[in-house]
């Protein structure tokens, strides 16, 4: 991924965080919903942790993919019981065409190589870290 789309996703996550967190603090916002606001403020920040830094980078993009897997499995379990076989079956074919790869790069730590994008990620792709700490140009 290029440094100028690293950096763009990097800065539209953390305004899209502090949105959530901004909403969230806003009086009169339901209580219960303040939590969801302040999770999406947080998957913002695994977000912009992995586009802005190369040494957190590894760990939130594991962060990430498990945070995903974890979603599907709920939502198909939540599916499954609640007994409306065309629900499952829809959670079920999200679980395995989003969650496993998802799944797949929380276990690897990269994107998978038969990916529909798999070029854009990969690693060859991806200049080495400078002795600095800075993003090359």
């Amino acid at each position: 991924m290029s440094r100028t789309a690293r950096l763009a996703l990097g800065f539209g996550a953390v305004a899209c965080g502090t949105a959530f967190l901004l909403l969230a603090a806003t009086p009169g916002f339901p209580a219960r919903a303040r939590w969801g606001m302040a999770a999406c403020a947080g998957f913002n920040a695994l977000v912009a942790a992995a586009a802005l830094s190369r040494r957190t980078r590894p760990y939130a993009v594991r962060a990430i993919g498990l945070l995903i897997l974890a979603l599907f499995a709920g939502y198909v379990t939540a599916m499954w019981r609640a007994g409306g076989w065309a629900d499952a079956f829809r959670a079920t074919l999200g679980l395995v065409v989003l969650g496993l790869p998802a799944g797949y790069v929380a276990w690897t730590g990269r994107y998978p190589r038969w990916g529909q994008y798999a070029e854009v990620f990969a690693p060859a792709a991806v200049p080495p870290a400078s002795p600095t700490g800075r993003l090359p140009p």
